[in-house]
């Protein structure tokens, strides 16, 4: 029949503001590592100028997110790229959501709703049901950057680099050149 893909920006999306800009090497809890990452470039980075003052990370007590574990090194990439390519190792999702004025990210399994599975009653949106009321289309900035890292000669953390640009907290967006 029809389908509508319909897609769109969520908090999640935070994670594009930031690039892993030293080697980071995670090996053992999935959890933890994803956690590390966070600390690093947005609860407490080395540049205070890269710190959100009210991001903050839950870990989960779901005893299958806290078994996942994970063997993997990056350098350069956006966090948002980083933390979808874990967790698409293991189906985990992962959520940012605003409670009062602090954004709070977790893992999480979710529950699979699709038509071709048989354990859990699917969900179909279309108008045929009328559970679409309306779409709009916002006009974003989200993927434009504020501040940018010129990598030159050198490897890994011995690497010569230069910072261009001077936004802090939630309205720095990185990018790697």
């Amino acid at each position: 029949g029809n389908r509508i893909i319909v897609t769109g920006s969520s908090l999640e999306k935070i994670l594009r503001s930031r690039i892993i800009q030293t080697q980071t090497t995670i090996v053992g809890s999935l959890q933890n590592g994803i956690k590390q990452i966070m600390l690093d470039n947005f609860i407490s980075p080395s540049d205070v100028d890269r710190t959100i003052d009210n991001f903050y990370f839950n870990e989960s007590s779901d005893e299958a997110v806290i078994g996942l574990t994970v063997e993997s090194q990056f350098t350069w990439f956006e966090v948002y790229e980083v933390v979808i390519k874990l967790c698409s190792i293991y189906d985990l999702g992962f959520r940012v959501k605003l409670d009062v004025n602090n954004f709070e990210m977790t893992l999480y399994f979710g529950t699979d709703r699709s038509f071709d599975q048989l354990l859990n009653p699917y969900v179909v949106f279309s108008p045929q049901y009328e559970n679409l009321i309306g779409s709009n289309y916002v006009r974003s900035k989200i993927n434009s950057k504020t501040v940018t890292v010129v990598a030159g000669e050198g490897e890994g953390d011995a690497r010569k680099k230069v910072t261009v640009g001077s936004a802090t907290g939630i309205n720095r967006r990185e990018l790697y050149t």
